[in-house]
């Protein structure tokens, strides 16, 4: 019987021993399904991050060259002492409307399906050059988008072609291609085409259909009516805005023009502190949108006392542009809100710079003097008194030349030389006119130099299809049509601020237009 028991007592020993075993292994297979559904779950995750990366790649594929080609391309030009190949010019383009008559252009709309409208939100919303649009600037373009179809095989974009339409595929696929390598292919929901509405520039890739497609298109110049108009229509709401508000109403209208152009919006939902009492504070708000409750607090053992509500148009924290950064009372969203805000440092940077802005530049009577005499210097020089070194670099709108002074040949520039005939061609005449002004009156050690020179045609000045002039030129000639009977025009040349004598500096600072 003892042997027996004994026996017994044994095998429930071991039993026991199992179970306990099991129980372990069960664990342990219990924690390593749970470390793979963490696996698999950061395995999505990756996936979906590749995904999103090789669509960021996509993009920009679509719109630059392979770096490797490139360079071997460049490398090889070198070698062989080819020509240049000329940059890619791009520009902005002027506007067919005055800018005072764009509230009443009559923009056209084009009736839509709501899941269209909202594929081609989604598609502006996921594009990197337009997501940052305002939504009533999206609306606008997807109102005014027009349907096309194109069959399969089409060529909708080609590479070098001058374009003005920007498209939202809605169904269909398309291929991507750039001097005959196939960069990647898009679906529906994808943006392309964008460049053409914000530059006046040529196509950087080619686009062909696979299958059938149906898009949405919109072309530049209602691009950029929708983009000028809800900016004037906001310019104007902000400055009635400033002008209700006592503090600005003495202010002449070209600084309020300026403030409202450093406004900057910031939105607040139901419920949300504005501004607390007590709390130090730098910053001026105008209510645009929405209702806030103003509160104040006497003790910190009662509750706060509500003073009053205030709406559209009306404003609060003005004494924070005066100084005063300790906050007086709570304001409060009382709904959605949306505030016009500028802050202390802006508000005096604009309104202490605006009134002696003129004077600023000559303050100090040695760089008077050492401005009169560069100027007096180059107002003396004829394109004669260089002679033309190297070539630096070559764009579309002309090129840019290193030149030494024959009098004294440790002074080197660049000199700008501008094809007037692609510029009447792109409408640019005033925005060269408009950067050359700006130029000439810069004198900052950030901005590379600009120096004036007498016109002269000479031996320098070839007699070709083309008329030449600066980027920056003599002002009392580049208001007045050049000549026709030659091929003149004006030259402007820069040195490096680094070396304000006028040694081009080939480093740091770069002297390419």
């Amino acid at each position: 019987v003892e042997a027996r028991g004994e026996r017994g007592g044994r095998t429930m020993g071991t039993l026991r021993d199992l179970q306990y075993a099991l129980q372990e292994k069960i664990e342990e297979l219990r924690q390593r399904d749970a470390l793979i559904d963490e696996l698999e779950l950061e395995l999505d995750q990756k996936d979906e991050l590749i995904q999103k990366l090789q669509n960021e790649l996509d993009k920009y594929r679509s719109v630059i060259r392979p770096a490797t080609q490139q360079a071997q391309q460049q490398s090889a030009g070198t070698l062989q002492g080819e020509q240049r190949t000329k940059r890619q010019a791009i520009s902005a383009e002027p506007t067919a409307f005055d800018i005072q008559d764009l509230s009443h252009v009559t923009l056209p709309f084009y009736p839509k399906s709501p899941q269209s409208k909202e594929l081609i939100k989604e598609a502006i919303l996921d594009n990197d050059f337009m997501k940052n649009l305002e939504l009533s600037q999206i609306q606008e373009i997807v109102d005014c988008m027009y349907p096309v179809e194109y069959g399969k095989d089409s060529c909708i974009i080609k590479e070098g072609d001058v374009g003005s339409l920007v498209y939202v595929m809605e169904d269909g696929k398309v291929e991507v291609t750039k001097e005959g390598v196939k960069l990647c292919t898009m679906g529906p929901g994808k943006v392309f085409g964008e460049l053409a509405i914000l530059y006046n520039c040529t196509r950087t890739a080619t686009v062909k259909t696979l299958v059938n497609v149906k898009l949405w298109a919109i072309d530049r110049q209602c691009f950029q009516t929708i983009m000028m108009r809800t900016g004037l229509i906001k310019h104007t709401e902000y400055m009635e805005f400033l002008k209700s508000v006592p503090t600005f109403q003495s202010l002449p209208e070209e600084i309020l023009s300026k403030l409202a152009d450093v406004l900057e919006e910031t939105h607040y939902e139901s419920g949300e502190y504005i501004i607390r009492q007590g709390a130090r504070g730098d910053t001026f708000f105008i209510i645009s949108k929405g209702k806030v409750n103003v509160t104040r607090e006497d003790s910190p053992s009662e509750d706060p006392v509500f003073l009053r509500t205030l709406g559209k148009g009306d404003w609060f924290g003005e004494k924070a542009l005066q100084g005063e950064d300790v906050r007086t009372a709570n304001v409060i969203a009382a709904e959605a809100v949306t505030c016009l805000v500028i802050d202390r440092d802006s508000f005096k940077h604009l309104i202490g710079g605006l009134d002696d802005v003129s004077n600023k530049a000559y303050e100090d009577a040695e760089a008077k003097a050492k401005y009169e005499a560069e100027a007096a210097f180059f107002a003396n020089l004829k394109l004669s008194d260089f002679n033309i070194i190297d070539t630096l670099g070559v764009g579309g709108f002309g090129r840019v030349e290193l030149v030494q002074l024959k009098s004294e040949e440790s002074k080197t520039f660049a000199m700008k030389i501008l094809k007037k005939r692609h510029i009447v061609d792109t409408r640019q005449q005033e925005h060269i006119r408009s950067e050359k002004q700006i130029m000439q009156s810069a004198h900052s050690d950030f901005i590379v130099r600009y120096y004036p020179f007498a016109f002269h045609v000479g031996a320098m000045c070839s007699r070709s299809q083309r008329s030449i002039k600066p980027l920056r030129s003599n002002p009392s000639i580049t208001s007045k049509p050049l000549n026709h009977s030659f091929p003149g025009g004006t030259y402007g040349i820069r040195s490096s601020p680094d070396n304000p004598a006028g040694t081009l500096s080939m480093g740091g600072k770069s002297t390419r237009a």
